[in-house]
């Protein structure tokens, strides 16, 4: 234990971490669990062997100090040794220095030094710094190799590495840096040369800036371009090219210039096919500037590539710009790639674009299939795999890792996403604003504070407002996380809603859809009369339809919600559809006090299941009063689940109904028993609603405060204003007040 003003000493700091852990851990979790607890075994034993204290795990990897450096080295070998035995391929990077101890905790420069080394290594080697290398000159019976100057992320200067070597251990290869003594004059030399070489950057800065900008400020979109090659295996390279740049651009430029490849595939249903064969489609999506191209096969053998590209306005339908011919052998499509995207990055930034830092290729391509796929449910686990061997590729490929996180989130795959922000923010010390930004906003959503995420969130979109992807995104979050529909409504606003196409834009229904929720929120029912008559062709979602079936029951209109339901039934695979539908008119009936139409869709649910009884015919007993035949249901649908707090949670709504107030607060503490890790405000929502029905309001507002804390959103048909079980507290000030605490304005 150190004390609260930290205590400075010499001393050794020893680095491990586990190569490949977060693949690992998403192909076989049992498998990595046990590797970390044998690495951790491992480290215990020998750190303790040789007198070295454990700072803090870190997931798959590990901070060690030691007061002697042949002990760190010692310690270090003999921990390679176990780890081949065990087959952990982990990595070990030792420095020494100036240290601050504090609170448990490491500080000083030779702490990132220290895991910088560390993360220059491959698995199965031991790296040192050259201090710690000197020290070893007295140890004679420990053998070294140079390896070469590596340039470590956050140090200003080149460091002299030095691997252990040692039976077992792995060398990594040599650097050739052409370790020699400059001669004296050498510095006056470079000193000219610098002078010379800044002179000439200005005059060509001067000379260039014209050229800067020339086909416009954005939007630009980057089309596909279209296939003349015929041959299977370049089927999808113009898709990947637009990819790659787009992705480039939007790193050296406004976001709010580029066109997200993302908002092409949702607006045009995933099929790019019209736009590659008529970039001027791009208008539609407010594009102003296209980069179109076409790619064949060239050469007496047909072995090479070549790319031809230029700018276009889309408007005009004229050509601003056309880029050199770019020529490459079919087997190093990469070179193509990579030169087109330096001359496009050079025409919109600066002519050292190339410079850009870009992934592999290899990663790219598994992120580019991934970012294809990823939002299709049927493709969840493919998606997953493509974003893994992105990450395997490129370890530091940090877009790679936050697409994981919408993956993993999507799939309700907490906690695996929870060890996946653990891992960036131990590997990404030294991330950009928006970066920080980004995994600030995955934290906050992972923990359930969805005030604080669109905080985060907000701070994005204020740099991008008009791309559809950001925008709907926000249209969410106002709407499902802060129930907020002023702002989702102001979101909307900022892309015209005559210039969607919904026929051919399926994502622009989603964001309709929920604009009429908003409207109806705020009671504009002439508003959402013309959203509704906009949606009603195109509607196929379950939320479409049910926000349909909700304006419908406000106005009464019984003939549209039974044709909305009637077509749901012939376009849907899912054998109950009618019955969903009719039990979500049911409960909109009851919300809007329309008791009649209630047990009208009520009783014609129970006839259509007919004797198979389960919750979904218990919940419409439950809305027509039959609570007895409501309790029967739910205790037989309990056996089978009993730790479901929608089931528990629903029939201690009904104990409470029929005044039986000890079985009511009995399911509240079986509840609280029953609850996970992340619940996300589930348990404390069903409390409250059982509180709310046996007139606790107080404890009821209570619960449900909680419930929004933890994370609880504003589900369609489902939770707060949409539940009937809360209709009780329907007009309460405080109740109202309550769940319009985190709007914006």
């Amino acid at each position: 234990m150190t004390s609260s003003t930290g205590i400075r000493k010499l001393a050794a700091v020893m680095f491990a971490d586990i190569e490949g852990y977060t693949a690992l851990f998403q192909r076989n979790e049992s498998a990595a669990i046990k590797q970390v607890n044998d690495h951790r075994k491992d480290l215990e034993d020998v750190t303790r062997k040789y007198n070295g204290q454990i700072i803090q795990f870190y997931g798959d990897g590990s901070a060690t100090v030691y007061d002697s450096v042949i002990d760190a080295v010692k310690c270090a070998i003999e921990l390679q040794q176990l780890s081949a035995i065990d087959r952990i391929p982990i990595r070990v990077g030792i420095h020494m220095g100036d240290l601050l101890f504090k609170d448990n905790d490491i500080f000083g420069d030779v702490v990132n030094v220290a895991s910088r080394i560390q993360s220059s290594g491959i698995p199965g080697s031991i790296l040192i710094s050259k201090k710690v290398a000197d020290e070893l000159d007295n140890h004679p019976d420990v053998h070294i190799k140079r390896i070469g100057l590596f340039a470590l992320k956050n140090v200003k200067e080149k460091v002299e590495l030095f691997a252990i070597n040692e039976t077992g251990l792995t060398l990594p290869p040599e650097i050739h840096d052409h370790h020699i003594t400059l001669p004296k004059k050498t510095p006056y030399l470079l000193i000219i040369l610098g002078i010379l070489a800044i002179a000439a950057y200005f005059f060509i800065k001067e000379s260039t800036k014209k050229e800067i900008h020339y086909a416009g400020d954005g939007p630009i979109f980057i089309a596909p371009l279209k296939d003349l090659t015929n041959r299977p295996e370049f089927a999808t390279l113009g898709e990947e090219i637009s990819t790659s740049i787009s992705y480039a651009l939007g790193k050296t430029t406004a976001p709010d210039n580029i066109i997200r490849f993302e908002s092409a595939m949702l607006y045009f249903k995933g099929d790019l096919s019209a736009i590659t064969d008529d970039p001027k489609l791009a208008a539609r999506m407010g594009a102003k500037v296209v980069v179109e191209g076409i790619y064949d096969l060239t050469g007496i053998r047909k072995d090479s590539l070549s790319i031809i590209a230029r700018i276009t306005n889309p408007q005009t339908k004229t050509v601003v710009h056309t880029f050199p011919e770019v020529i490459c052998s079919t087997e190093r499509e990469s070179d193509c790639i990579s030169q087109l995207r330096s001359y496009i990055l050079g025409y919109w930034s600066s002519k050292d674009a190339n410079l850009f830092s870009f992934t592999n290729e290899k990663a790219w391509k598994a992120y580019y299939r991934a970012r294809k796929i990823w939002s299709d449910p049927d493709h969840e686990e493919e998606a997953k795999t493509y974003l893994l061997q992105a990450i395997e590729s490129d370890t530091t490929f940090l877009d790679a890792y936050f697409l994981l996180l919408d993956e993993q989130n999507n799939a309700n795959q907490y906690s695996h996403e929870a060890d996946t922000i653990d891992l960036i923010k131990r590997r990404f010390t030294d991330m950009d604003a928006r970066q920080e930004n980004y995994l600030r906003y995955y934290e906050e959503d992972l923990n359930g504070r969805n005030a604080e995420a669109f905080k985060y969130f907000i701070k994005e979109y204020t740099l991008d407002p008009k791309d559809l992807f950001i925008n709907t995104t926000g249209m969410v979050l106002a709407v499902e996380y802060l129930n907020d529909p002023v702002t989702a409504l102001k979101f909307y606003g900022e892309i015209g809603a005559d210039t969607l196409d919904l026929n051919a834009c399926v994502y622009c229904r989603s964001r309709v859809s929920l604009a009429l929720q908003a409207s109806i929120d705020l009671q504009d029912l002439a508003t959402a009369g013309k959203i509704a008559r906009q949606l009603k062709p195109y509607a196929a979602l379950p939320s479409q339809i049910s926000r349909l079936i909700n304006f419908h029951m406000l106005s009464g209109d019984t003939t549209s919600i039974n044709e909305l339901i009637s077509k749901a039934s012939k376009t849907s695979s899912t054998w109950d559809i009618q019955q969903f539908y009719m039990r979500i008119a049911a409960q909109y009936a009851l919300v809007n006090a329309k008791t009649d139409l209630g047990n009208y869709y009520s009783e014609k649910v129970i006839s259509l299941y007919g004797k198979k009884l389960n919750w979904k015919v218990g919940r419409c007993y439950k809305m027509m009063g039959n609570l007895a035949m409501a309790e029967k249901i739910y205790l037989a649908e309990i056996k089978t689940a009993p730790n479901d707090p929608w089931l528990k949670g629903e029939l201690g709504v009904i104990y409470a109904l029929q005044h039986k107030t000890n079985l009511a607060n009995t399911v509240i503490s079986e509840l609280e028993s029953i609850k996970a890790e992340y619940d996300y405000g589930v348990v404390p929502y069903h409390q409250g609603k059982i509180k709310a029905n046996l007139g606790e309001k107080a404890a009821a507002l209570k619960y449900l405060s909680t419930a929004l804390d933890e994370g609880m959103k504003f589900q369609t048909g489902n939770t707060f204003h949409h539940d009937p079980d809360l209709i009780v507290l329907k007009e309460d000030p405080d109740y109202l007040k309550l769940i319009a605490r985190s709007r914006q304005l």
